[in-house]
């Protein structure tokens, strides 16, 4: 019922449902990866598949992902992509 409501774009959520949450958690696996508030970013420390440096492979598909580990702790403004290590 909750979907059909949304996919009409008359979603209206009933009077038992928690209040929306502003914050979105990125997670790989169990781990926390970044936290979204409004237009900040706070990104912690994580291993990311990164295809920078590979070769153009067979039938447009790129060589094999290689694993980077990021460096510290950044904030980001969304909005203009700034970013400020912390």
């Amino acid at each position: 019922m909750l979907i059909s409501g949304l996919l009409k774009g008359s979603f209206i959520p009933p009077e038992n449902i928690q209040e929306l949450r502003d914050e979105y958690l990125f997670y790989s696996g169990q781990t926390l990866n970044a936290v979204r508030i409004d237009n900040w970013k706070l990104v912690f420390p994580h291993l990311l598949s990164s295809n920078v440096g590979s070769t153009i492979g067979q039938d447009g598909w790129p060589d094999k992902l290689k694993k980077v580990q990021t460096e510290g702790v950044f904030l980001i403004f969304v909005v203009t992509q700034e970013k400020v290590i912390i």
